[in-house]
């Protein structure tokens, strides 16, 4: 029984120490990078680990299209139609966002 609990013990500390381990390296603050393209007010934070967001705003009144590019060649840029006074979003595990387009009224 004595040998028992001293396992039960033994392995909170380790999970422990891990769990302060893998705690410490998360970084503290994120930097936040927000731009206009046209009709376009669009944001992203580099925070994520796995993933990337950017999010945007159609300021203008009429339906627009934005074209999202990430970084690296495996992503593909995100096409949509967004309404006017229209918010959005969208994600991949890419880095980062390289640029954001307003291709104009659709």
């Amino acid at each position: 029984m004595k040998h028992s609990t001293l396992r039960t013990r033994l392995a909170l500390v380790v999970a422990a120490t891990a769990t302060a381990v893998v705690g410490t390296a998360i970084p503290a603050s994120a930097t936040t990078f927000s731009h206009v393209s046209g009709c376009f007010a669009w944001s992203w934070s580099d925070s994520g680990w796995f993933s990337t967001t950017v999010y945007w705003h159609n300021r203008c009144s009429t339906r627009h299209k934005i074209d999202v590019e990430w970084d690296g060649p495996a992503y593909k840029d995100t096409v949509k139609l967004v309404n006017g006074d229209g918010k959005g979003s969208s994600w991949t595990t890419s880095d980062k966002v390289v640029a954001v387009y307003d291709l104009g009224r659709a």
